[in-house]
């Protein structure tokens, strides 16, 4: 198994706090760069399951499949041939990117969703032995503040 390289360096399980841009690595994806077989083949396999025994809505399928080439044109740069090659912190180094791109922590979730629902079918299918998705936490969901009422309003409330 090779391992991937320019992984960011405090990639173990959390998001917070760390700088993502400290890699030096750029995040913008090259939606020209071909897909390794590797990668590619087993990601068709599992939107096509996602199609097929799922039915998934075409909408929902388009957004997984971009958020899945996207992740792995970041994991190819940076080294891997298929999908034995990758590894939490390459998928995490994916994930500090997207953050440092300015992605609302929704849009982040999601397609962190993504990636774990492929590393799932991955194990489920033997095409790895070990879920590479499993200890990595997704961003935290900030909570707004609930306005306050009025006294007017409180008012009308008790009334």
């Amino acid at each position: 198994m090779s391992t991937l390289s320019g992984t960011h360096p405090s990639a173990a399980t959390d998001l917070g706090g760390a700088d993502p841009s400290s890699s030096g690595q750029s995040r913008s994806p090259d939606r020209h760069l071909p897909l390794k077989e590797g990668l590619a083949g087993p990601l068709e396999a599992y939107l096509a399951y996602l199609d097929l025994e799922r039915g998934l809505s075409p909408n929902t399928l388009d957004a997984y499949r971009r958020d899945l080439e996207d992740c792995s044109r970041h994991l190819q740069r940076a080294g891997a041939t298929d999908w034995s090659a990758v590894t939490p912190a390459g998928v995490t180094d994916w994930i500090y990117g997207l953050d440092s791109e300015r992605y609302a922590a929704s849009s982040v979730a999601r397609k962190l969703t993504s990636i774990r629902g492929l590393a799932r079918y991955l194990v489920r299918e033997q095409i790895r032995l070990d879920d590479f998705t499993e200890l990595i936490s997704g961003p935290k969901a900030r909570r707004r503040v609930p306005e306050t009422l009025t006294l007017k309003e409180v008012d009308r409330l008790l009334d």
